[in-house]
């Protein structure tokens, strides 16, 4: 389900005229930090300090489907159906 909304907040974004996207906390250790507000967080990639291992969460893929496949100069077309539609 994170992914799942990663991916709708995206395309909110982008629906209300974004031109551009950047998730603040791509990569976090695994204790969800460090960030800018010393809370903690979850993020794309997950590192884990301790066994040296990098952990993609879902919103890694979701995000992958974005920069796959929407490509510099692209133009955006209106869609008015939602989740509950399909």
């Amino acid at each position: 389900k994170l992914g799942e909304r990663y991916s709708m907040n995206i395309i909110a974004d982008i629906n209300s005229g974004c031109e551009g996207w950047i998730d603040w906390n791509l990569c976090l250790d695994e204790e969800g930090g460090p960030n800018h507000v010393g809370n903690t967080c979850v993020a794309p990639v997950i590192c884990n300090t301790e066994k040296g291992e990098i952990l993609y969460q879902p919103s890694f893929w979701h995000l992958g489907h974005f920069s796959r496949y929407i490509r510099p100069g692209a133009r955006r077309l209106l869609c008015s159906s939602t989740r509950d539609a399909l």
